[in-house]
Protein backbone atom coordinates (compact mmCIF):
# COMPACT_ATOMS: atom_id res chain seq x y z
CA UNK A 1 0.00 0.00 0.00
CA UNK A 2 2.76 2.23 0.71
CA UNK A 3 4.48 1.63 -2.16
CA UNK A 4 1.40 2.06 -4.67
CA UNK A 5 1.27 5.90 -2.96
CA UNK A 6 5.11 6.65 -3.61
CA UNK A 7 4.24 5.97 -7.51
CA UNK A 8 1.29 8.10 -6.78
CA UNK A 9 2.91 11.05 -5.32
CA UNK A 10 5.75 10.37 -7.90
CA UNK A 11 3.45 10.17 -11.07
CA UNK A 12 1.98 13.57 -9.58
CA UNK A 13 4.88 15.55 -9.23
CA UNK A 14 5.83 14.07 -12.71
CA UNK A 15 2.87 15.46 -14.44
CA UNK A 16 2.90 19.05 -12.42
CA UNK A 17 6.96 19.61 -13.66
CA UNK A 18 5.68 18.54 -17.28
CA UNK A 19 2.00 21.04 -17.28
CA UNK A 20 5.03 23.85 -16.28
CA UNK A 21 7.11 23.29 -18.96
CA UNK A 22 4.18 23.22 -21.46
CA UNK A 23 2.83 26.84 -19.46
CA UNK A 24 6.41 28.22 -19.94
CA UNK A 25 6.26 27.45 -23.74
CA UNK A 26 2.66 28.67 -24.32
CA UNK A 27 4.19 31.72 -22.24
CA UNK A 28 7.07 32.25 -24.33
CA UNK A 29 5.19 31.23 -27.47
CA UNK A 30 2.89 34.54 -26.96
CA UNK A 31 5.40 36.75 -25.85
CA UNK A 32 6.93 36.38 -29.05
CA UNK A 33 3.80 36.25 -31.30
CA UNK A 34 2.99 39.30 -29.10
CA UNK A 35 6.63 40.99 -30.39
CA UNK A 36 6.26 39.63 -33.66
CA UNK A 37 2.96 41.54 -34.43
CA UNK A 38 4.11 44.86 -32.14
CA UNK A 39 7.23 45.03 -34.23
CA UNK A 40 5.45 44.01 -37.39
CA UNK A 41 2.67 47.09 -36.83
CA UNK A 42 5.73 49.16 -35.83
CA UNK A 43 7.23 48.85 -38.86
CA UNK A 44 4.14 48.92 -41.13
CA UNK A 45 3.36 52.29 -38.90
CA UNK A 46 6.89 53.36 -40.12
CA UNK A 47 7.03 52.19 -43.43
CA UNK A 48 3.64 54.09 -44.02
CA UNK A 49 5.10 57.35 -42.46
CA UNK A 50 7.96 57.69 -44.61
CA UNK A 51 6.01 56.22 -47.97
CA UNK A 52 5.34 59.15 -49.78
CA UNK A 53 2.45 57.73 -51.67
CA UNK A 54 0.34 57.86 -48.69
CA UNK A 55 1.30 61.62 -47.75
CA UNK A 56 -0.92 63.93 -46.89
CA UNK A 57 -1.29 66.71 -49.81
CA UNK A 58 -4.75 68.45 -49.64
CA UNK A 59 -6.67 69.76 -46.03
CA UNK A 60 -10.05 70.75 -46.60
CA UNK A 61 -11.58 72.87 -44.16
CA UNK A 62 -15.56 73.31 -44.29
CA UNK A 63 -16.97 75.88 -41.72
CA UNK A 64 -20.55 77.56 -41.32
CA UNK A 65 -19.47 80.40 -38.90
CA UNK A 66 -16.54 82.85 -38.11
CA UNK A 67 -13.49 80.52 -37.19
CA UNK A 68 -10.94 80.60 -40.28
CA UNK A 69 -9.83 77.61 -42.50
CA UNK A 70 -6.18 77.74 -41.19
CA UNK A 71 -7.17 77.88 -37.39
CA UNK A 72 -8.94 74.25 -37.76
CA UNK A 73 -6.36 72.87 -39.48
CA UNK A 74 -3.51 74.25 -36.93
CA UNK A 75 -6.15 73.06 -34.05
CA UNK A 76 -6.61 69.43 -35.55
CA UNK A 77 -2.97 69.13 -35.90
CA UNK A 78 -3.32 67.83 -39.53
CA UNK A 79 -0.46 69.46 -42.09
CA UNK A 80 0.57 67.54 -45.78
CA UNK A 81 2.96 65.62 -45.67
CA UNK A 82 1.41 63.36 -42.90
CA UNK A 83 0.72 60.03 -43.31
CA UNK A 84 -3.00 59.70 -44.71
CA UNK A 85 -2.77 56.03 -42.87
CA UNK A 86 -1.49 57.12 -39.76
CA UNK A 87 -3.36 60.16 -38.62
CA UNK A 88 -5.42 59.78 -35.90
CA UNK A 89 -9.03 61.64 -36.78
CA UNK A 90 -10.50 60.60 -33.50
CA UNK A 91 -7.71 62.94 -31.56
CA UNK A 92 -7.62 65.27 -33.93
CA UNK A 93 -11.54 65.76 -33.55
CA UNK A 94 -11.50 66.11 -29.70
CA UNK A 95 -9.13 68.57 -29.77
CA UNK A 96 -11.27 70.75 -32.43
CA UNK A 97 -14.09 69.60 -30.36
CA UNK A 98 -12.45 71.19 -27.18
CA UNK A 99 -13.15 74.90 -28.38
CA UNK A 100 -15.62 76.27 -27.00
CA UNK A 101 -16.83 77.92 -30.64
CA UNK A 102 -16.83 74.25 -32.10
CA UNK A 103 -20.51 72.11 -31.17
CA UNK A 104 -19.25 69.44 -33.42
CA UNK A 105 -16.37 68.59 -35.95
CA UNK A 106 -16.51 65.36 -38.88
CA UNK A 107 -13.00 64.23 -39.87
CA UNK A 108 -12.68 61.98 -43.10
CA UNK A 109 -9.63 60.63 -45.33
CA UNK A 110 -11.03 60.88 -48.76
CA UNK A 111 -7.90 58.47 -51.22
CA UNK A 112 -5.70 58.96 -52.69
CA UNK A 113 -3.90 61.90 -50.68
CA UNK A 114 -6.92 64.47 -48.87
CA UNK A 115 -8.35 65.04 -45.17
CA UNK A 116 -11.41 66.70 -45.12
CA UNK A 117 -12.28 68.25 -41.95
CA UNK A 118 -16.23 69.78 -41.94
CA UNK A 119 -17.26 72.05 -38.37
CA UNK A 120 -20.35 73.01 -37.12
CA UNK A 121 -19.84 76.44 -34.74
CA UNK A 122 -21.94 77.08 -32.20
CA UNK A 123 -24.62 79.84 -32.42
CA UNK A 124 -24.96 82.67 -29.75
CA UNK A 125 -28.11 83.43 -28.93
CA UNK A 126 -27.56 85.62 -25.79
CA UNK A 127 -25.00 87.81 -24.50
CA UNK A 128 -24.21 86.75 -20.61
CA UNK A 129 -24.62 90.05 -18.10
CA UNK A 130 -24.09 93.73 -18.66
CA UNK A 131 -20.69 93.98 -19.52
CA UNK A 132 -21.10 91.90 -22.93
CA UNK A 133 -17.89 90.00 -22.14
CA UNK A 134 -19.22 86.52 -23.53
CA UNK A 135 -22.22 85.08 -24.87
CA UNK A 136 -23.88 81.43 -24.59
CA UNK A 137 -25.27 79.15 -27.45
CA UNK A 138 -28.42 77.24 -27.02
CA UNK A 139 -26.80 74.68 -24.88
CA UNK A 140 -25.81 77.09 -22.49
CA UNK A 141 -22.22 76.95 -23.38
CA UNK A 142 -20.33 80.36 -22.68
CA UNK A 143 -17.83 81.69 -25.71
CA UNK A 144 -15.94 84.64 -26.23
CA UNK A 145 -17.58 87.58 -27.16
CA UNK A 146 -17.81 87.73 -30.86
CA UNK A 147 -18.39 91.15 -33.19
CA UNK A 148 -22.01 90.37 -33.45
CA UNK A 149 -23.05 89.83 -29.92
CA UNK A 150 -23.93 93.67 -29.43
CA UNK A 151 -27.25 92.89 -31.04
CA UNK A 152 -27.94 89.88 -28.60
CA UNK A 153 -30.61 89.92 -25.82
CA UNK A 154 -28.88 90.05 -22.74
CA UNK A 155 -29.28 87.35 -20.54
CA UNK A 156 -29.31 88.39 -16.95
CA UNK A 157 -29.48 86.76 -13.61
CA UNK A 158 -27.26 84.00 -13.86
CA UNK A 159 -23.65 83.97 -12.13
CA UNK A 160 -21.01 85.76 -14.05
CA UNK A 161 -17.74 85.22 -11.58
CA UNK A 162 -14.92 83.92 -12.92
CA UNK A 163 -17.02 82.76 -16.06
CA UNK A 164 -14.88 81.41 -18.59
CA UNK A 165 -15.26 80.20 -22.64
CA UNK A 166 -16.06 76.81 -22.33
CA UNK A 167 -17.76 77.11 -19.03
CA UNK A 168 -21.80 76.28 -19.08
CA UNK A 169 -24.05 78.33 -17.07
CA UNK A 170 -27.02 76.46 -15.03
CA UNK A 171 -28.54 73.63 -17.21
CA UNK A 172 -32.55 75.34 -16.09
CA UNK A 173 -31.46 78.50 -17.12
CA UNK A 174 -29.72 77.12 -20.60
CA UNK A 175 -33.48 75.22 -21.18
CA UNK A 176 -35.88 77.67 -20.28
CA UNK A 177 -33.57 80.22 -22.35
CA UNK A 178 -33.94 78.08 -25.63
CA UNK A 179 -36.84 76.83 -25.15
CA UNK A 180 -38.28 80.65 -25.56
CA UNK A 181 -36.16 81.37 -27.74
CA UNK A 182 -37.61 78.85 -30.10
CA UNK A 183 -41.13 79.19 -29.14
CA UNK A 184 -41.50 82.81 -29.79
CA UNK A 185 -39.76 81.98 -33.45
CA UNK A 186 -42.33 79.16 -34.18
CA UNK A 187 -45.02 81.26 -32.91
CA UNK A 188 -44.57 84.38 -34.63
CA UNK A 189 -43.80 86.34 -31.25
CA UNK A 190 -40.75 87.46 -32.32
CA UNK A 191 -42.49 89.15 -34.96
CA UNK A 192 -44.47 91.20 -32.07
CA UNK A 193 -41.60 92.16 -30.14
CA UNK A 194 -38.02 91.90 -30.01
CA UNK A 195 -36.00 90.82 -26.70
CA UNK A 196 -34.15 93.37 -25.16
CA UNK A 197 -33.06 91.18 -21.78
CA UNK A 198 -34.17 87.89 -19.88
CA UNK A 199 -33.76 88.15 -16.45
CA UNK A 200 -33.91 84.65 -14.44
CA UNK A 201 -32.44 85.97 -11.02
CA UNK A 202 -35.39 84.75 -9.80
CA UNK A 203 -36.07 80.55 -9.37
CA UNK A 204 -39.88 80.65 -9.49
CA UNK A 205 -40.32 84.15 -12.39
CA UNK A 206 -38.45 84.83 -15.27
CA UNK A 207 -38.60 88.70 -16.64
CA UNK A 208 -38.43 89.33 -20.27
CA UNK A 209 -37.96 93.04 -21.32
CA UNK A 210 -38.34 93.92 -24.98
CA UNK A 211 -37.29 96.25 -26.85
CA UNK A 212 -40.04 98.56 -27.16
CA UNK A 213 -40.37 98.35 -23.40
CA UNK A 214 -42.60 95.98 -21.89
CA UNK A 215 -41.98 94.02 -19.00
CA UNK A 216 -43.72 90.98 -18.89
CA UNK A 217 -43.57 88.72 -16.39
CA UNK A 218 -43.55 84.32 -17.02
CA UNK A 219 -43.74 81.85 -14.35
CA UNK A 220 -41.24 79.00 -14.88
CA UNK A 221 -43.13 76.50 -13.76
CA UNK A 222 -45.88 76.93 -16.37
CA UNK A 223 -45.70 75.69 -19.85
CA UNK A 224 -44.14 78.52 -22.15
CA UNK A 225 -45.92 78.21 -25.21
CA UNK A 226 -49.66 79.11 -23.38
CA UNK A 227 -47.95 82.34 -21.52
CA UNK A 228 -46.76 83.69 -25.10
CA UNK A 229 -50.18 82.84 -26.28
CA UNK A 230 -51.31 85.05 -24.31
CA UNK A 231 -48.84 87.62 -24.57
CA UNK A 232 -49.51 87.13 -28.34
CA UNK A 233 -53.23 87.78 -27.83
CA UNK A 234 -53.15 90.93 -25.06
CA UNK A 235 -50.33 92.55 -28.02
CA UNK A 236 -52.80 92.27 -30.91
CA UNK A 237 -55.33 93.29 -29.46
CA UNK A 238 -53.82 96.68 -27.64
CA UNK A 239 -52.13 97.28 -30.72
CA UNK A 240 -55.51 97.10 -32.54
CA UNK A 241 -56.45 99.76 -30.40
CA UNK A 242 -53.49 102.63 -30.77
CA UNK A 243 -51.77 101.23 -27.93
CA UNK A 244 -49.12 99.26 -26.27
CA UNK A 245 -48.27 97.26 -23.15
CA UNK A 246 -46.16 98.42 -20.29
CA UNK A 247 -46.31 95.67 -18.61
CA UNK A 248 -48.01 91.96 -18.67
CA UNK A 249 -47.76 89.29 -16.16
CA UNK A 250 -48.66 86.09 -18.82
CA UNK A 251 -48.45 83.56 -15.99
CA UNK A 252 -51.88 85.10 -14.45
CA UNK A 253 -55.21 83.65 -15.75
CA UNK A 254 -56.84 86.18 -16.51
CA UNK A 255 -53.62 88.16 -17.68
CA UNK A 256 -52.92 91.10 -16.22
CA UNK A 257 -51.83 93.71 -18.50
CA UNK A 258 -51.18 97.52 -18.45
CA UNK A 259 -51.91 98.99 -21.49
CA UNK A 260 -50.43 102.63 -22.39
CA UNK A 261 -50.78 105.01 -25.63
CA UNK A 262 -48.04 104.66 -28.16
CA UNK A 263 -45.43 107.30 -27.55
CA UNK A 264 -46.12 107.64 -23.46
CA UNK A 265 -43.42 105.65 -20.96
CA UNK A 266 -45.90 104.66 -18.52
CA UNK A 267 -45.44 105.75 -14.77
Amino acid sequence: MLTVRVRRAEVMRRRLRQLGRVGGSIATLVMTLAAIVWGYQRGRDLWLMRDSSFAVREVVVRVDGQLRAEQVRRTAGIETGMSLITIDLDAARRRLEAVPEVRAARLKRVLPDQIRIEVEERVPIAAVGWDNRHVVDRDGIVMAKRSESRSLPVLDGVPTANLKPGQSIPADAARFLSTLFDLMSAMGVDRLVGVECLALDDPDYARLYTTDGTAVTLSRAEPIDMQLARLAAVLTDVRRRGERVSRADVSLVPICAVPVPIGRRAL
